[in-house]
């Protein structure tokens, strides 16, 4: 199998992550949201109801800040990665190989949720391309790369 390397000028090359490692982070991740968003939405929706906010909408309010900070924060962090690629050894880098700024982590969880509707696509990008890029790596200038011992 031949691994496909990212060339930054003046920099160590970095092989892409394949969509099967990808998949194993996602998996790991959505076990730990589960269990976060948990705790944050019997903190935080309560709070919300107290503002006068109805269940319903206080909730998914939870569930999407939470989700956000997770995915947002972990990529942005001096690890660049959330737990489950920390356990996949893989992580998320802008086109120099530096970690995520918080805003460009925040514009890379904003396209994947934007790019939902149209997740095929995406997949058959991660899958087809030589960069492995899914959309929402393509609309925020990342990549998904191996990380280095």
């Amino acid at each position: 199998m031949n691994d496909i390397l990212l060339d930054i000028p003046d920099k160590p090359r970095k092989k892409y992550a394949p969509f099967g490692l990808r998949i194993l982070a996602a998996a790991i991740d959505g076990g730990l949201i589960i269990g976060v968003t948990y705790v944050m939405h019997e903190i935080i929706v309560r709070w919300l109801m107290s503002l006068g906010l109805i269940p319903e909408v206080a909730s998914e309010i939870t569930v999407l800040i939470t989700i956000w900070l997770y995915d947002a924060g972990f990529h942005a962090s001096r690890f660049g990665a959330t737990p489950g690629k920390m356990i996949s050894r893989i992580h998320v880098v802008d086109k120099d190989g530096h970690r995520l700024s918080f805003w460009k982590a925040t514009l890379r969880y904003v396209s994947k949720l934007a790019t939902i509707p149209i997740g095929l696509i995406g997949i058959l990008l991660i899958l087809l391309q030589k960069e492995r890029q899914g959309l929402h790596d393509r609309l925020a200038g990342s990549w998904v790369v191996y990380k280095e011992v």
